[in-house]
């Protein structure tokens, strides 16, 4: 793009430029003299200002802004109007009409031309005069020395003739800062981070005049991410936060990770924090953080590795139980496994073991036990995994064979085998008939006598051995009949010498009864359905004697 300046007075200027190629928002225009700055915005490719001083120098700027808010580098030129200062002298001879070029001029010095027309018979037409400046010489070039995230240093060559100070010109969107110095640097603070800035240093001699300017450009320093803290880490993602900045807008981090068969990248919004999913379990990943300003300038990248958390075992299944041992095999996880940590523990007890199989049988246990398993994997690289947790109970052992001590009438006295440890159970003792039930709970391995039975009745009796932890054997059964009651007394009602007539109190529940009676070493059974008399016949010698008993 290039500006041509149509209409200079003493009070005004009017320039116009040609349209660059893109999509032209609008443009921005700017004047500078020293101390003063105009800034215009318009729509077309040209603009007129006025109300300037006579005689002063006016550097010239026109900024493109795209459609997309994209903002260019500026075009610079300058205009005078008005101008003078001291002569150089100096001869040459052209031909007429043609224009000419003087050489090896002094910078920034005001020269008075005098023109004569002369004939090839030597004569001469008057003097035509005029004054011209020359361009004083700016900066040979500008060099950025350090920059940060809010400042920006520059030195430059200082350039021939006698110059007075430097105008110093640091711009960016919307803002503009000019500082004036003898020296040949300049230090701009409490700038932008991640700003793009043009520079101008133009040189003013001691005559007064003002030098094109030297133009660069740098961008201040996107601040770095800074510390980047793990909020979680298990295993298939890892959460990260990131510190909070004083102006967050205008910025947004890229966050790129990789492994050594596993990448990927995201973008999230500034200080905001992220959550990265899809990982590989159990792996160490690489985590390059880097923040982004919104005209792309980027900040130096932050790293991090984390491990995400390796899969535990799927499932554990218990597959065989006795009273003193438990085996279980689980499903292996995925990732390069080296070995299996298994614990088996209960109160007060702890067993681990180590195992390259997906299998473990843990013996010498105790009996009716609740006992907790965890298996942990651990992979090549030496990480752990969280443990996967079960539990299961060995089995209480049954109170093995009951044995019958005593059986009454009312009574039943039951013994049970002893056991190497009967410390820790009880016994749950449930008997029934047709019409009574009962239970009762004693010390293990102790006798136990139950009383208040029906006589005369099947009992049948279920025994369960009992854990302190309410954990319960198999029951084991047997059934006993109780003793039937006999009559409570006999009556002889008649007696002659072939019969006997009796009767007795009938006992509960007796459905029959056998009469014995023996005589001279004779024995007789009368069974009769009559449950308090009897009559007994009997061919005998006179004064025979007689025992009878009654079942």
């Amino acid at each position: 793009m290039q500006i041509t300046v149509d209409q200079v007075s003493s009070e005004s200027l009017s320039l116009h430029w040609d349209p660059p190629a893109g999509e032209v928002e609008s443009y921005i225009v700017t004047w500078f003299s020293e101390g003063d700055s105009v800034q215009e915005t318009t729509d077309t490719n040209k603009m007129t200002f006025n109300n300037l001083k006579p005689g002063e120098c006016y550097f010239l700027q026109v900024f493109t802004k795209l459609r997309n808010g994209r903002i260019s580098r500026p075009t610079v030129t300058s205009a005078n109007t008005n101008y003078s200062c001291e002569t150089h002298s100096g001869s040459l001879t052209v031909a007429d009409s043609s224009s000419v070029k003087v050489d090896g001029l002094i910078p920034g010095t005001e020269y008075t031309f005098s023109i004569t027309r002369i004939a090839d018979n030597g004569n001469q037409s008057k003097a035509t005069s005029l004054s011209v400046f020359t361009e004083p010489s700016p900066p040979v070039q500008i060099t950025v020395d350090q920059v940060s995230s809010e400042s920006l240093s520059l030195h430059w060559d200082t350039p021939a003739g006698e110059v007075e100070s430097y105008i110093v010109t640091c711009c960016s969107e919307g803002d503009s800062v000019q500082e004036t110095t003898d020296t040949n640097k300049m230090t701009f603070s409490n700038l932008k981070p991640g700003e793009c800035y043009f520079l101008e240093v133009s040189t003013k001699l001691r005559n007064g005049r003002i030098s094109r300017p030297t133009v660069t450009s740098a961008n201040t320093n996107v601040p770095p991410p800074g510390e980047v803290t793990v909020l979680n880490s298990d295993q298939e993602t890892v959460s990260l936060g990131f510190p909070p900045t004083e102006n967050s807008a205008g910025f947004r981090l890229q966050l790129d990770y990789s492994c050594e068969t596993h990448s990927g990248s995201l973008t999230v919004d500034d200080s905001s924090p992220v959550k990265v999913d899809g990982l590989i379990p159990g792996t160490e990943y690489t985590f390059s953080i880097t923040r982004i300003a919104d005209n792309g300038n980027q900040s130096k990248a932050t790293s991090l590795s984390v491990f995400t958390e390796p899969s535990p075992p799927v499932q554990i299944t218990v597959d065989q139980v006795s009273s003193e041992s438990l085996s279980l095999h689980w499903d292996p996880p995925a990732g390069e496994v080296e070995s299996y940590i298994v614990t088996c523990c209960s109160e007060g007890d702890i067993m681990k073991e180590t195992t390259d199989t997906n299998k473990m049988t843990f013996n010498n246990l105790k009996p009716g036990e609740c006992y907790f398993l965890e298996v942990s994997t651990k992979l090549r690289n030496g990480r752990i995994s969280r443990p996967t947790v079960t539990s299961a109970n060995t089995n209480v052992p049954s109170p093995g064979e009951v044995t019958v001590l005593n059986s009454d009438q009312e009574t039943v006295s039951l013994g049970f085998p002893p056991t190497e440890n009967s410390a820790g159970f009880r016994l749950q003792l449930d008997y029934s008939c047709e019409t009574h039930s009962g239970s009762l709970t004693v010390a293990d391995s102790s006798p136990v006598k139950v009383d208040g039975l029906i006589p005369g009745t099947e009992y049948t009796f279920s025994i369960t051995r009992i854990a302190d932890n309410g954990n319960q054997s198999k029951a084991t059964s047997l059934s006993v009949f109780t003793e039937a009651s006999p009559p409570v007394q006999i009556t002889v009602d008649q007696v002659s010498s072939e019969s006997l007539s009796l009767h007795w109190d009938p006992p509960a529940d007796i459905c029959s009864v056998f009469v014995f009676f023996d005589a001279l070493d004779s024995e007789c059974e009368l069974l009769t359905n009559q449950h308090h008399k009897a009559q007994i016949f009997w061919w005998v010698t006179f004064q025979a004697s007689f025992s009878v008993w009654m079942l």
